[in-house]
This record gives C-alpha cells, sequence and structure tokens, in this order.
C-alpha cells in the first residue's frame, strides 16, 4: 500500500501483511521485481529496505533472504540429523528451493521433490538464487504436482525422510495439516524414518500447532516439537514437528558426531539449539499437553 510522505518528504511504497483483523506487518519496499498471478497464486518478489529480497504468495510473506535461514534450517536439520543414513528423502512444498538447499547438505543420494506450482520455482529460480541454488543438482528430481496426489499414486514409493514445508492452511495447502494426508506420509516412510513438517505460529494460531501435534502423535511413537524465531513471520514464533518410530532422543554427542561427518554448516541450527529448543516454555507445554 502507499502511504503519506515519510518526515523526509519522501513518498513511500510498503507490503503489507495482514496476519488477524487487528495485526499486521509492513515492509519499506524498495522495488518491485515480479508481481504476476500463476494458475494457483498472487506471486510477489520485491526487494525491501530492512529484510532484504522477500516472496510472497497471495500476500503472506514465505520468506525473507534476511532471515529465512532460521526457518529452512530448523525445518530441515532436526529431522535429517534424527535419522542415522538419509539416503532417499521426500520433499513437499518449498518451490523457493531453500528446503532443498539445507537437506543436500546431507549424504543424500536421491531428493524427491513435489511442488505444486511452477511458477514459484521458476520465479525463485530467478530472482532467489541463493534459495534456489539446488535445483540443477543431479541428485534433486522435481515434481511438478500435489504432493498428496503423487504419494497415493506412488504406493512402492519409499523414503528415510519425508519433509513437508507447505503454506498457510489454506487452500490446496489445507490438505497437508490432516490426518489422512500423514497416514500417506506413514506408509512411505521405511523403518526407522522420520517425517517433519512446520506448524505455524502457537502464539497466533494454537489450534493449528496443537492439531498438527495431535496428527502426528496419532501416527508416530516418538513426538518433538522445536519452535524457532522468525522475525519477518507472524508473531516471529514458529513451531515445527518431527515424527518417528525410532526414538528421537540424541543427545550432544551424537548430534555432535552426525554433524562432523556429514560436514554440515549453518548460521541457525546447531545442537545446542536442537536440544535447548526441544525443551518447550510453558505456554506451549500446556496447549500441547506435553
Amino acid at each position: 500500500m502507499v502511504v503519506p510522505p515519510s518526515p523526509e518528504g519522501k513518498a513511500e511504497c510498503w507490503y503489507t501483511e495482514y496476519h488477524t483483523a487487528d495485526l499486521r506487518l509492513s515492509l519499506r519496499v524498495e522495488r518491485f521485481l515480479l508481481t504476476k498471478r500463476s494458475k494457483y497464486q498472487r506471486i510477489d518478489i520485491f526487494d525491501s529496505h530492512e529484510m532484504g529480497r522477500v516472496l510472497a504468495l497471495d500476500s503472506k510473506i514465505q520468506l525473507t533472504e534476511r532471515d529465512e535461514f532460521m526457518y529452512h534450517e530448523m525445518l530441515v536439520h532436526p529431522a535429517m540429523l534424527s535419522h542415522p543414513d538419509p539416503r532417499e528423502v521426500l520433499l513437499i512444498g518449498g518451490g523457493d528451493g531453500g528446503a532443498a538447499r539445507e537437506i543436500l547438505k546431507h549424504p543424500v543420494e536421491r531428493l524427491v521433490h513435489v511442488e505444486l506450482d511452477e511458477e514459484v520455482v521458476k520465479a525463485c529460480r530467478e530472482f532467489l538464487p541463493s534459495l534456489a541454488c539446488s535445483y540443477d543438482d543431479p541428485r534433486h528430481e522435481l515434481v511438478i504436482g500435489e504432493g498428496f496426489q503423487f504419494l497415493r499414486r506412488q504406493p512402492d514409493e519409499s523414503f528415510d525422510v519425508v519433509i513437508v514445508d507447505s503454506t498457510d492452511p489454506i487452500g490446496p495447502a489445507r490438505a497437508l495439516f490432516s490426518g489422512e494426508f500423514y497416514d500417506e506420509v506413514r506408509r512411505a516412510l521405511r523403518p526407522g524414518g522420520v517425517a517433519a513438517a512446520q506448524g505455524e505460529t502457537p502464539f497466533l494460531y494454537p489450534d493449528v500447532t496443537s492439531g498438527l501435534v495431535r496428527v502426528f502423535r496419532e501416527r508416530f511413537s516418538s513426538v518433538r516439537v522445536f519452535v524457532s524465531f522468525v522475525p519477518s513471520y507472524q508473531s516471529g514464533m514458529w513451531a515445527f514437528v518431527v515424527g518417528s518410530d525410532s526414538s528421537l532422543d540424541l543427545d550432544r554427542g551424537e548430534l555432535e558426531r552426525r554433524m562432523a561427518e556429514r560436514r554440515i554448516e549453518t548460521r541457525f541450527y546447531n545442537p545446542d539449539v536442537h536440544l535447548g529448543l526441544s525443551s518447550l516454555p510453558n505456554f506451549l507445554r500446556e496447549l500441547l499437553g506435553s
């Protein structure tokens, strides 16, 4: 939206995301790079003064260059490091490429990446190359399609890790928070496999977070919830859910050993963060019954 001139007398353009009827986040825009409508959604990419380059879908900020690592590293590495030898991985969503970039830091032989909107992939390859940097990696197999249908149509496929990098549970993404979807995820996991998903903000949308945790607990014997802090996201607090039928209780020494063996370099995640952020604050323990 355009607002009145600043005190310095300069006209300003602001991009505003409405979180609730009473809460919004605005970023001052330096320049717009892309605004288009795909078959599924509106895609905006712009340079902001404070947060660098920004991707928004249907007026919802998906990432900024300045803080995206706080999201992508916590979505990927707790799950990947919880598996002793993740060779084949399924990624659903995440067309910007950030999750794929982090997954392929591990000794993965094959990453099957199912993304609904090919236009998001094209836009991010052009304007966000720091995220969409793994699409030319020969291990990265991009499939354009809907994740739920992919799982249903590939009953013989199985994976060591499945990561769900969905948008908010609106429209087609709503199915990616359902029990029926995670029945398919569980079926697609090999023995000892690990599943992970973004769980929205428990501060603003506690029902979404607790609902996803309940879905995981009904399907996996071991479930952990991690919390990260992403300044450009709704409320800044973001949850991630990890589930497996193998124990997810790793100590610092084992996490450090796996990171060193795989030569994982990160900006946010480390074993202390893994162990510390899996210790939930009291209000979240109460919400999740843990």
